[in-house]
């Protein structure tokens, strides 16, 4: 993250951190670190890709919260997404913004299928 608010960084630095962040189970630094990167962004295309990568981690981390909740409720944690749903923690699972699934880890954290990368419809 450091290292992306150097002065000529490459442009792919700031997503790539956050994913390196996320896979730490890091998504508040994550979220904080590209809504501040989006505050200085000035082309159009990477403020479209981070902001998108931002959307996705706002779900996963508010998914991962969700499933903590359920474990607190019932005891054991969900098998798959759609408990939290079949259960009442959430009206819907959201749909991924790169156009994967979210889904449950047998760890029990939340990943999506598209591993955050566009997929081109």
């Amino acid at each position: 993250m450091e290292a992306a608010k150097l002065p000529r960084a490459p442009s792919y630095l700031p997503a790539l951190a956050a994913r390196l962040s996320m896979y730490q189970n890091q998504y508040g630094p994550a979220i904080m670190f590209l809504n501040d990167t989006l505050k200085s962004t000035h082309s159009p295309q990477l403020k479209n890709q981070l902001e998108m990568r931002l959307k996705t981690l706002i779900i996963m981390d508010d998914l991962e919260k969700k499933v903590h909740a359920f474990k607190q409720k019932f005891g054991v944690f969900p098998g798959k997404l759609a408990d939290l749903v079949d259960k009442g923690l959430t009206e819907s699972i959201p749909d991924d913004p790169y156009g994967g699934k979210f889904v449950l880890l047998e760890n029990k954290r939340v990943y999506t299928t598209s591993k955050m990368i566009y997929k081109w419809k």
